[in-house]
């Protein structure tokens, strides 16, 4: 697999999640004790993360 494939397949992913994301698919609130790195708590991340929709 060349280099730019697997680059590209990894971007593909996080636009996907972004899609649902403002579809309403996908669920994140916005909560600032949630951990030290972001304020975003996901709550519901079941279809873009999963393995049958990244071998798709």
């Amino acid at each position: 697999m060349p280099l730019w494939a697997g680059i590209g397949a990894a971007f593909d992913v996080d636009l996907i999640w972004s899609v649902f994301l403002l579809a309403g698919l996908e669920i994140v609130e916005v909560d600032p004790s949630a951990t030290a790195f972001t304020p975003l708590d996901f709550v519901s991340y079941l279809w873009t993360y999963s393995l049958v929709l990244v071998g798709v």
